[in-house]
């Protein structure tokens, strides 16, 4: 009998050893919520930070969380510059989040040592009494794996303020993703200092100094740096003082090292430099940077250079458009290496050249004026949609209606020189090739594409590509049956203002006319039996 209950008694320990482990390891990897709200009015940084007991202070919150938490922070104007404490993990980030996006309105974040931070959906100002590289910025980065995304940084004052940077002392900061953030006049938009950082989908508008120095929309310096789809533009040169305005900027004045960055699909507007890299001292600690699917374009500022380096090997230079530049499009300089093919230069100086110390591989290339650098460069208009409005009617950057996109007639289309597995898609993502050849610059034209009617696989198609039509504009159709047709247009506003209705025919292609009263972009919506497909044009009269 005692036997029995000596095997129970052991039972239970191993129960309890159990539990205790179980506990443990539900404990440190727990993930909790939080909520700041210091209007509501029984906040308090003694709350347990719920909905219903929330805390007062963004600060209190960085003091407690830890791995896989997240804050969310509700509606207002905090006056703190916040301080993270502790580390979140791989797949359990610490998250700050403003709720409802972009309604907290802050003095940004300063991190050290606090990895794998997510910082999401704040209005971002700064405490005027702050200054310096490290206490001024918005957020400040000295941390891996910081995550800054969708956050609207602004500055009031005059002075402007760099709104996102990383620590220049090495090693860099690794890991970090900077997404989808507005900066509005900024002293300097986003310097990286960092390996594996991705920024991407940014907007950097209207930088101002009216103090010192220079103002960048971005500087970079690391190893394996990639910038985006990002789209910087309208500087003022009445807002900039005797400031030195770029869009990618680098050097080695201090030690730093750039190598492998990829500058792929921004949009840049308004500067002196759209690129400028340089290996000021010895050894050389910059190289390997290539620069594709972009569009540079003088703007206010009225651009000095496109792109220069000065002592960089190992530059590759494909598929953009340079334009609208005082002086130079693109300059190898100081025994720099270069590959320059499938750009367009329209208005842009000098073209591209390499000084007596340096090498280009060129060819491919269309300039509208001045000398061909290479026998398989071409002179003459690339025939843009509309190269006097680089946004197109609808405003809005990376759309099939950008002002730099190439009209059915353009002697780019075809003409470039394939680059598979380097230039795979133009600025909107489109797939290259789209004819027989690459074309020449950032955007690739899409042919029209007739798909045949096959007894066997019968098919509807409304034939809408490439969507940019002058003047009245025919929508085609294929039905396999006798069908009646609507098609409905629409405004980018959503709004209908037009209804065509086509009664049935019989099976086969048909078309019917909409005879457009001015230009912009439209949605067509078509329904046809089961079918139905909308698609958006661009109507040029």
């Amino acid at each position: 009998m005692s036997k029995r209950i000596s095997v129970v008694k052991l039972t239970k320990k191993k129960v309890s050893v159990f539990i205790l482990l179980f506990l443990i390891a539900v404990s440190s990897g727990r993930a909790a919520t939080y909520y700041v709200d210091q209007n509501h009015p029984s906040a308090s940084d003694s709350n347990p930070g719920t909905e219903n007991l929330p805390w007062l202070t963004i600060q209190h919150a960085a003091d407690v969380v830890v791995a896989g938490d997240t804050v969310y922070v509700k509606e207002g104007v905090y006056n703190e510059r916040v301080v993270p404490q502790n580390s979140g993990e791989p797949g359990r980030k610490i998250v700050f989040k403003a709720l409802p996006r972009r309604s907290v309105t802050m003095w940004g974040f300063y991190t050290v040592n606090c990895n794998y931070l997510r910082i999401e959906g704040f209005n971002i100002t700064t405490d005027t009494s702050l200054t310096g590289w490290t206490e001024g910025p918005g957020v400040f980065i000295r941390s891996d794996y910081v995550e800054v995304v969708d956050n609207y940084f602004f500055y009031p004052d005059s002075l402007g303020r760099v709104a996102i940077i990383g620590y220049w002392g090495l090693p860099y900061s690794k890991g970090c993703y900077i997404a989808n953030n507005k900066i509005y006049r900024a002293k300097m938009g986003i310097v990286v200092y960092g390996d594996n950082w991705l920024i991407e989908n940014n907007e950097i508008e209207r930088l101002v100094n009216y103090g010192s120095g220079d103002s960048d929309y971005s500087r970079f310096f690391g190893d394996s740096i990639i910038f985006r789809n990002n789209y910087f533009h309208g500087t003022l040169l009445s807002e900039i003082a005797d400031a030195h305005v770029d869009g990618f900027q680098t050097f080695n004045n201090n030690g730093e090292y750039v190598n492998n960055v990829i500058i792929e699909g921004n949009i840049v507007e308004s500067f002196h430099q759209g690129v400028i890299a340089q290996n000021n001292i010895e050894p050389i600690t910059i190289s390997n940077i290539t620069i594709k699917n972009n569009v540079f374009i003088g703007g206010d500022i009225g651009g000095s250079w496109g792109a220069v380096f000065h002592n960089v090997p190992d530059v590759y230079i494909y598929n953009n458009v340079f334009a609208n530049l005082l002086y130079h499009g693109v300059g190898i300089r100081d025994s720099s290496s270069a590959v320059v093919k499938n750009n367009i230069f329209y208005n842009a100086g000098s073209n591209y050249w390499a000084d007596t110390t340096s090498t280009v591989e060129g060819g491919y290339n269309i300039l509208n004026t001045g000398v061909p650098y290479d026998s398989l460069d071409i002179l003459a208009d690339p025939l843009f949609i509309n190269p006097g409005n680089f946004l197109g009617p609808d405003s809005i950057p990376f759309t099939d209606d950008d002002g730099f996109a190439l009209q059915d007639s353009s002697p780019a289309i075809d003409a470039g020189i394939g680059l598979p597995g380097i230039v795979d898609y133009d600025i909107l993502g489109v797939p290259r090739p789209q004819g027989d050849g690459w074309d020449i610059g950032a955007y690739e034209y899409v042919p029209v594409k007739i798909k045949e009617i096959s007894s066997k696989n019968p098919n509807y198609e409304l034939l809408m590509i490439p969507g940019i039509w002058r003047g009245s504009l025919p929508i085609q159709y294929i039905l396999p049956e006798k069908s009646k047709v609507n098609i409905a247009i629409y405004n980018v506003s959503g709004q209908r203002i037009k209804t065509l209705i086509s009664k049935p025919q019989n099976p086969g292609t048909h078309h019917i006319i909409w005879k457009s009263r001015a230009s912009g972009v439209y949605f067509i919506k078509f329904k046809a039996s089961k079918f139905e497909r909308t698609k958006k044009i661009l109507i040029i009269k």
